[in-house]
């Protein structure tokens, strides 16, 4: 028996934040409340095994912090439209309506994609 558990892996902190802020005890269908928390991590085993960590040099080390800051960019003129932005669109369809009826999933898309490229 499935119990439902999810994982979602988040790149910043604060997003982990704002997933449980927006999704916490809230329906993703009738009669089916969600619970969201950050992880817990617990040791596996008796004995504790430090990774090997790769080094890094200083030039890559800021190669990196510079790509980091460019993909997680919500400013306009620093994301210059690279990045990845992720919006949650609550209760726009009703999945039993769409179960068999294609015109309206393709319906629904074309009104999403036409709201992003006005924004």
């Amino acid at each position: 028996n499935n119990k439902g558990d999810a994982l979602i892996s988040f790149e910043n902190i604060e997003s982990v934040e704002t997933a449980i802020e927006m999704l916490h005890e809230s329906n993703i269908r009738p009669d089916c409340k969600i619970t969201v928390s950050p992880a817990e991590f617990a040791m596996k085993g008796d004995e504790y095994r430090e990774r090997k960590r790769q080094k890094i040099d200083a030039v890559e080390k800021k190669r990196i912090q510079a790509e980091n800051e460019r993909r997680f960019a919500w400013n306009e003129e620093q994301a210059a439209s690279v990045g990845l932005k992720i919006v949650i669109l609550k209760h726009l369809f009703n999945p039993e309506e769409t179960k068999d009826n294609d015109r309206l999933v393709q319906e629904i898309e074309v009104d999403v994609l036409t709201e992003v490229e006005q924004s």
